[in-house]
C-alpha cells in the first residue's frame, strides 16, 4: 500500500511502502514447523503467540538453501 499521507513532495522523491495485515503472518494460520519472513536487509526473531518467527536477509537465506 503506498503512503497517501505525507506531503506531495515527499511523496514523490521518497516513496514509502507499509505493510497491511491480512492475517497471514497469523501463527495459527500457517501450520508449518518454520515461519520465515525473507527481508532485504532485516535480521531478527520474533516471536508471536507463543511461535518463533525468523526474520532473515535475502542473501543468507540463499547461503542457507545451497
Amino acid at each position: 500500500m503506498r503512503n497517501i499521507a505525507s506531503k506531495l513532495v515527499d511523496k514523490e522523491t521518497v516513496p514509502k511502502y507499509y505493510f497491511t495485515d491480512n492475517g497471514i503472518l497469523n501463527p495459527n494460520v500457517l501450520p508449518c514447523h518454520r515461519r520465515l519472513v525473507v527481508t532485504r536487509d532485516t535480521e531478527r526473531h520474533l516471536e508471536a503467540g507463543g511461535k518463533a518467527i525468523e526474520v532473515v536477509p535475502v542473501w543468507k537465506w540463499l547461503l542457507e538453501l545451497g
